[in-house]
Formats: structure tokens, sequence, C-alpha cells
């Protein structure tokens, strides 16, 4: 990395090129032995570096005047290329600067590197900033700091770190990276936050830790340096299970999302073994289809032979050490019923839990275990959300504001956190007017680049122009750019929702017929829907039809095979698949009878696969939600009869838009909006009520932390504890070792079990103290892993304490009277 070559390896003559044109002196006051400041530019990499280090002094005298005097600049992008006087002069007071200071250590020089802009996350959002600021700030420095993606673009003004942010100081715009504890960098003109959201991190005491090497996480919840188990961007775990599927591997995905979904049907089309998906919902992707659709989707899945676990929890993960081949064990148990358990012997297991919306989480791992809990961590990381990272100190609350709930970010609706600080896509939320609630800042491939390019833009305005001058006027700084105007999300079947580093990422779920177009909050489990289905096969037959007779009208088929032929292409081409189930409308209501949300299934929505979404579709869609489709509130929610009017009248809109505004490819035929469309006509109604806001399944996480729930405004944003910790620490008696806490209410009376196992002599007030300092240990981890999960997770792991979730409460009386009266049975 750049950081630790500069200190290790020293400047030579290719590294004066990366200083640019501005160097120490650019500063008024002369920087101290111990720190330096150093503006970045574009051409400084590792590979560059001697293994010469300069010391303090010789960096004084080496002014900016010295570098320009003996340096010619490019003309193209404004790096400089060293002259030979130049690396004459280096190397001459590089070796008198050593003779003189032989004592100085340089591993106490603290460097900081300055950029314009620093981006932390290189996913949807963060690229689409960086490409924004490229475009409107052409001549500024910018650092992306990501430790799973590298930057692939040729601009050489953008310096890439795979690395960590361990630390974030808002008051000198400066952060700490991980692997590089020397160096810090700093930004002039604006930050953006842009690391994602992540499912709940799995609990490590279910896995064999020999067995963790063969496990991969889509969204990792862990640092990149763990060594017990892979870490990688979510596009290079899918090119893995690709990979090891084709070459014969058992794989089995863990998760009811569209994402493990699309990873089990590329594990199904290049491999010979037929993997496994697992998860404790009643079907896939249960929180956003009806349960209609989703048993229809289970069963396609059982047609191709994928093994579906449903309603599984996960029990444990163990190693199975064979002599040619080192495999693992997946032990699943079924909800209803733990004894119904289940052994399958695989080759690599994928962590995919479902992350959108209220599913993921923006807490961040990091490796800043408190004192007291170290030597107990074992490799665990510890779970900290933006607002703690960047508070530096106890007494000084932090301009970053997250949600206790999820962890996330903060925002208005500039995606500003504070004074040149921004955030935007799956770590942000920001107040929506027009739902009362606070929505996500950009999720997937199309929300997140949108977040991405209206935070670039608010970022670019106070922007001066390259090297200090003024800007062009072609870069006139513009108004504030709101993403109120883009909040309403949408999802698409057809593209992966993160980047994959080719211009379209295509998902593999059209192989099984799945074309669906999400606008809105399409939430199944906490909304009712009504859906308008074409079940039969009329109208599947009547969008083919309209292909053949283009192609016949236009003269490139001459017989029936080669129509087919050509028209099965065509399809392929303009996105248009075989839809399972049906094609049809469903509109998620909540419990007042307003449209929350629309998806479509089965209808093309673009005119080609990963192409552009039909604006006019989109549009209308939109204006659905925003008007309720014509309907007030009070008759939706007293009169059904208009309301399924409305809708099956804005069901026949969306389907001639869909039809017809996709240009000649599909039909010639123009349809009025509001008259009947040929082999559309006569739709099948489907209703589900609205699940009741206290939803007792096993998707919403019951966690007795005593947090509260929001009520009057309490409880709404992540507290800081560093304070607490800090007091923990130095209030530790002398006598307890400093690495295990001291509970609250401790163990007086020896537990029966102990008694029972050891004899009464065993049991000693010493032995019951270090028993009450395991127990708070354990309650702090277990405080821990709680900050790093979601509200509402997707279910798949059986943690301690959850066998009696699912356990009705009749049964828990007579379970608890039987302890009472037969202990030793328990």
């Amino acid at each position: 990395m750049f950081c630790q070559g500069l200190l290790r390896q020293g400047v030579t003559r290719a590294a004066a090129v990366g200083f640019g044109t501005v160097a120490l002196g650019h500063f008024a006051s002369t920087p101290s032995p111990s720190k330096e400041i150093i503006w970045a530019s574009g051409s400084l990499n590792s590979d560059t570096l001697s293994s010469t280090i300069p010391s303090p002094a010789f960096r004084h005298n080496f002014s900016s005047k010295t570098l320009m005097e003996n340096s010619t600049t490019n003309p193209v992008d404004g790096d400089m290329v060293a002259s030979p006087e130049m690396d004459l002069e280096l190397s001459v007071r590089i070796e008198n600067d050593q003779q003189n200071h032989q004592n100085h250590s340089p591993s106490d020089d603290k460097i900081t590197l300055v950029y314009d802009f620093i981006i932390v996350g290189h996913g949807n959002a963060g690229q689409s900033a960086s490409k924004t600021l490229q475009e409107k700030c052409p001549g500024a420095r910018i650092a992306v700091v990501d430790p799973l993606r590298v930057s692939k673009g040729r601009y050489k003004k953008v310096r890439h770190f795979r690395d960590t942010v361990t630390s974030f100081d808002p008051s000198t715009k400066s952060m700490q990276l991980l692997n590089d504890k020397n160096t810090r960098i700093q930004y002039k003109h604006g930050i953006l936050l842009a690391t994602g959201a992540r499912g709940a991190p799995p609990p490590l005491e279910l896995f064999e830790e020999s067995a963790l090497s063969r496990v991969l996480e889509l969204r990792p919840t862990e640092l990149v340096n763990n060594t017990k188990r892979p870490m990688m961007a979510p596009e290079t775990v899918r090119e893995a299970v690709a990979r090891a599927a084709a070459k014969g591997a058992k794989i089995a995905i863990l998760g009811s999302g569209w994402e493990a979904l699309d990873l089990a049907l590329v594990a199904d089309q290049q491999g010979r073994k037929k993997p496994s998906i697992c998860f404790a919902s009643q079907g896939p992707v249960w929180n956003t289809l009806p349960n209609y659709l989703s048993t229809e989707l289970r069963r396609k899945l059982n047609k191709r032979d994928i093994d579906v676990q449903d309603r599984s929890y996960v029990r444990y993960v163990a190693d199975i050490k064979h002599v040619r081949s080192r495999k693992i064990e997946l032990h699943t148990a079924r909800t209803y019923d733990l004894l119904d358990t289940r052994r399958i012997v695989l080759d690599l297991l994928v962590l995919s839990p479902d992350s959108f919306g209220a599913k993921g989480t923006a807490a961040l791992p990091t490796t800043e275990v408190p004192e007291i809990l170290k030597e107990s961590s074992n490799g665990r990381p510890w779970y900290k959300t933006w607002s703690q990272i960047s508070r530096s100190s106890p007494l000084v609350p932090s301009p970053v504001v997250c949600f206790e709930d999820d962890g996330r970010i903060a925002v208005n609706t500039e995606l500003s956190v504070a004074s040149k600080i921004y955030a935007a896509g799956g770590c942000a939320k920001y107040p929506n007017s027009t739902t009362g609630n606070s929505t996500i800042a950009g999720e997937g491939s199309l929300g997140g680049s949108e977040a991405g390019r209206i935070a670039a833009l608010n970022m670019s305005r106070n922007f001066p122009g390259s090297f200090g001058f003024t800007s062009s006027p072609t870069n006139t700084n513009d108004e504030a750019h709101s993403f109120a105007a883009y909040s309403m999300p949408v999802w698409r079947s057809d593209v992966l929702s993160y980047p994959t580093g080719t211009e379209n990422g295509i998902s593999a779920l059209s192989s099984i017929g799945v074309q669906a177009l999400c606008v809105g909050n399409c939430d199944s489990e906490r909304q009712g829907t009504r859906g308008f289905w074409w079940t039969n096969s009329s109208a599947q037959r009547r969008m083919t039809r309209l292909i053949e007779e283009e192609e016949e009208l236009e003269g490139e088929a001459s017989s029936a095979r080669l129509v087919r032929r050509t028209t099965r292409r065509r399809m392929k081409k303009f996105g248009i698949v075989n839809p399972l189930y049906g094609i049809g409308v469903v509109y998620y209501l909540d419990n007042y009878g307003r449209i929350q949300g629309i998806m479509t299934w089965g209808l093309p929505f673009s005119d080609t696969e990963g192409g552009e979404i039909n604006p006019a579709l989109l549009n209308r869609l939109k204006y659905l939600l925003a008007t309720n489709a014509g309907v007030s509130s009070l008759d939706a929610e007293e009169n059904h009869q208009i309301m399924n009017l409305a809708l099956g009248k804005a069901t026949q809109q969306l389907i001639a838009l869909a039809v017809t505004g996709r240009s000649a490819q599909t039909t010639r035929v123009s349809h009025g909006l509001d008259g009947p469309i040929e082999g559309f006509s006569m739709p099948l109604y489907r209703y589900t009520e609205v699940g009741t806001l206290k939803n007792n399944t096993v998707n919403v996480l019951k966690r007795k932390d005593g947090d509260g729930l929001g009520i009057l405004g309490e409880n709404l944003y992540a507290r800081d504890d560093l304070t607490l910790e800090t007091i923990k620490s130095e209030a530790q008696d002398d006598h307890h070792p400093s690495n295990i806490p001291v509970t609250m209410y401790p163990i007086t009376v020896v537990p029966f079990q102990v008694e029972e196992a050891y004899g009464s002599k065993a049991a000693s007030l010493d032995s019951l103290a270090e028993l009450n300092r395991f127990l708070a240990v354990q309650k702090s981890w277990e405080t821990n892993e709680n900050r790093a999960r979601p509200g509402k997770e997707d279910p798949i792991w059986l943690r301690p304490g959850d066998e009696r979730k699912n356990t009705s409460r009749k049964q828990m009386i007579i379970d608890a009277y039987r302890q009472i009266m037969f202990p030793h049975r328990s």
C-alpha cells in the first residue's frame, strides 16, 4: 500500500513524482519533526519507492520550490516527472541525512496525506460518487478507502487505499487506517461515508474453528485480515461459487432473499451437483412475495432438484477431516420441531442473509476490543457504529448520529450529516415526508448509484477548482440537490444489487421465470396484497405472437421453425421470460388501505436485459403510489369495492405501458390506456389481508436487553458507550483479573447443577466469583453481537436461547411446571 510503502521504503526519484505541485513548504506553519503533511497526487504507488528513508531534517530542507525547479510537469494530468539533476540531489541529501541522524527512528514519524475528497466504501454509491466527482471536479484529488474492492478507472488523481478505517475525527477532518498506524488521510472539501449494509453476523459458537476456512460471506461482517476465513467482495464470492460448482463441489446457501436465490441458481447452472438453500422462513423471498407466489417459487426450485430446506435453523457447522478431501457438515433443525434434524455434507458454505430494508445493519467490525475483554475475544471483532467510530473524546459528542435499531447514519434530504460530511447508500437513512418515516438513502444498483451521484453533486459545490484556482465558467456550482425526488426505492430482478465490475451484472433469476419490478415498500409480512393475475397461457402466447408477427413483417424468417427460433432469441435479448405463475401486478397496502408498494410480475420493463427501465412505466408506478390510485384514504379504508375497481383500471394501464411502450420490438399495435387489451382480459384477483403490527414470526428479532421502543422519541439513536468502557476499566479492583468484569448482582447460592457435578466442596466463594465474572464477559459479548444485529433479521441460526422462540405459551407453562416439580429430570 501507498502509506506503508512510504513509511518503510522512503522516497526516491519516482517518489518525488507523487508529491505533485504542493509539498511541505505550501503550508503556512512549519510541520513538527514528528508530523508531516503531504499533498497527495495521482501517480505515486508502492512500486516507485526505494529502500532508503529520509529523515525529518531532510524533509524540512526539501521545499516545494526545490520540487518545482528540478521537475517537469505533465501537461495532461499535472503529475510531475523527476529530472536526472533532481535524482542526484535526492540521493546525496538522503545519504548525508542518514549519516547525521542515525539515532532517529522512522517509526515515530506521523504522515498526513491531504486530499480534496475522501470516499469510504466503493460499492454502488461509492463508485457513482467517484465518477461524478471526476466529471464535476476534474482537478480534484480523491482518496477511496475500501478493503475489498480496487478502483479500476484510469483517473490518475484517484488514490485507492485497500484498508479499513479505524477512527474518524471530524474536527481535524482526518481518519486513521488499520494497517498503517503512522499515516492519516485528511480531506479538504468533503467526505462520503458509503459503507453499505450487511446482515447479522454469524454466531461463531455454532462453528467448529477448523471449518471456517470453507465458509464465505456474501457481505462480510468481519475484518478483512481475519485469518480464520476468507473475506471477499460480493462479486468475487459469486465468481467463486461458479468456479467451485463447475469443479463438482457441493454448495449450500444460507439465506432467503433474492441474493441467496441468485447464488443457488448460479451453482445449479454451473455445477454437476445440485446445491442446497436453507432458511427458517416459510418460503423463499417470504418477506416480499405473497405466500402463494413464494410457494410456487419453491415448487419451481424443487423441479430443478435444488434442495430447499425451508423452516430450518442451522444448529452447528462441523468439520470432517478426510484423508483425501476436507469437507464440512451442516446440521439443521426444523423450526416447529427441533428434534427433526438433518445433516448435509458440503464442500463450501456461503452465508447470504437478506440485508435489504429493516433486515440490514450498518454497524462495522473493528479491532478496538475493550481491555477487559481482549483475552476472551478469540479473534472476534468489536462492532461499532459510525457515531462511535467518529468520536475522538468521551467528553465531546460526535457530529455523526446513528439510529439505534440498525446503526444507519442520520442524514437530511441532501444526504448531509454535518459540515462537509455526507453519507449515502445502505448505511444512511433520511426523514421522508411522504411516508412519515425514516427511509434508507438508496439501496441496490439503482437507488445506491443515484444516492452516490446526489451526494457527489452536493460535495462538489464548494470545490474551488484544480490546484487552488477558481473554477471555470463551465463548472459553475449548482444549487443543492435533494434525494427526496428520487426517494422511492426501485428494485429490478434482472440486475444484481451489487457492482460486478462490468457495465451490467445480469442475475440468474430469469432462468426460473422471475421477471419483477418493485417500486416502493413491498413488504408482504407487514402489508396486505391485492394481485391481478393472468395465470393462463393466453397472455404469454399473445406476447409471443406479437413478436412473431413482427418477425414475419420484417421478413427475417421464412419458416415456422425459424420464426420460433428467432422469436426465442429476440425474447431473450429484450429480457422477456416465460414468467413463473403468470403475468400480473401486485399492490401492497397498509392497514389504512394506502398503497405502499407495487410489483409487476412477468411484464417487460426494459428494451434489453439490464437496460434502462421503461420511463413511462416507471413514472406511472410512482404516480399511482403518490396518488393512491386516485382513491382517498377514507374510501380506501372503508369501501374496498372502490379500491378494487381503481386498482383493476390501474393494472390495465400498467400492462398497456409495459407492452406497447417498448417501441416496435414487441408490437406495432397501439392500445388506449383505458381500453381493453387483447389477451389481457378477465384477470384473477387474489387478496391477502394485512398482517398485525405485532407479527409473531421468526423474522422479528426479540431481544430482552431492556432497550426502549422509541416511544415519545426516546432511544431512537445509538448512544456512545466509550465513557462507560473507560469507567469500567478504571474502576476494576486490583485483585480481579483485568479481562473479567464484575457483575452487579453476583451469584451467592451454589447452582444445583454445579453441586451435583462437583460436590459441595468444589463450590467456594472464589469459584462463584469467577463464575459471575465469566457470565458478565458473556453478557458483554452478547451485547456487542446484538449491536450488529438488525431489528428484523433473516432467520438462519439457532442461537443459544432461541430454542423457545416458537414455543407456545401453554407449552412454556407446562415446561416450567415440570422443571419445578421434577428438577432432577431437567
